[in-house]
């Protein structure tokens, strides 16, 4: 059976296309994988004529160098060479569907890197938003605590207030107790220094 691939011949060597593989670059992604999947079925076709080709061309020869009939030579020899200008037809083709195979292939490599970057950028903003609401979790933890500290501040404080107003209250009450107390010590002495000089009066007397 003969190979699939086609001889390699100098003028069917394989180079990629820089135009080509940006031109593809630009298509949707869809469309890109409709086109490399129409390639991959011309590329198949192409093989399969090549190789028929091949085996006309084989058995062409082969019938030629049995045969004695000049004119049958000599059309077989005009069939062999209509068969090999097809065939390098459909080697040109072949060779064309090769180079749009591997620019297809250096852009899915590209979209594989663009995707595993992609997938890493994923990762990373997954992990940050993560630290994010563990940190909002502990702000609002720490909010919470604040909260209930200020209502006991905030309740301490009232007692206190209500504790001086009832200090002032009371410190107001003891300063008029002090007060009339005060005036009645110096009503009384005044009466006991009047009672004391009456009675030295009496007794010079």
């Amino acid at each position: 059976m003969a190979s699939t691939e086609p001889p390699g011949d100098p003028g069917g060597e394989v180079k990629p296309s820089p135009g080509k593989a940006g031109k593809l670059e630009g298509l949707p992604k869809e469309d890109l994988i409709k086109y490399i999947k129409k390639q991959a079925a011309i590329s198949q076709k192409v093989k399969a004529k090549c190789e028929d080709l091949s085996k006309q061309i084989l058995t062409l020869k082969k019938q030629a160098a049995e045969t004695t009939d000049n004119d049958r030579v000599v059309k077989l020899e005009e069939e062999v060479t209509s068969l090999k200008e097809e065939r390098e037809e459909m080697l040109t083709a072949y060779n064309a569907v090769q180079q749009q195979q591997l620019a297809s292939a250096e852009i899915q490599q590209k979209m594989e890197q663009n995707l595993s970057n992609i997938e890493d950028e994923n990762n990373n903003l997954k992990k940050e938003l993560m630290e994010a609401k563990s940190s909002t979790q502990n702000l609002a933890e720490q909010f919470e605590c604040l909260k209930m500290k200020e209502e006991t501040t905030r309740s301490s404080f009232q007692s206190v207030q209500e504790d001086n107003s009832c200090l002032a209250t009371t410190n107001e009450s003891l300063k008029e107790q002090v007060n009339v107390l005060t005036e009645a010590r110096d009503v009384t002495m005044n009466a006991l220094k009047v009672m004391k000089q009456e009675r030295e009066s009496r007794e010079m007397r």
